[in-house]
């Protein structure tokens, strides 16, 4: 995610988000800000799932919830 539009999730006021992510430092930065005094979230779930398997890639879907 782009992070000028990382910004502006919180504003949503959504209830929950699922993050869907292939780039574990990328979702390490969004996720410090959503879960943040600014971002107002909470981490709840994580799921690794192995989409490729033998290599190294990973995607990592993730659950927040407002505080």
């Amino acid at each position: 995610m782009h992070p000028d539009a990382l910004a502006g999730i919180p504003k949503f006021q959504a209830n929950e988000i699922i993050y869907v992510s292939c780039n574990p430092s990328t979702l390490s930065r969004d996720a410090q800000y959503l879960i943040s005094e600014d971002g107002g979230y909470k981490m709840t779930d994580v799921i690794p799932v192995d989409m490729f398997p033998h290599t190294h890639h990973i995607e990592t879907i993730v659950r927040f919830e407002k505080k």
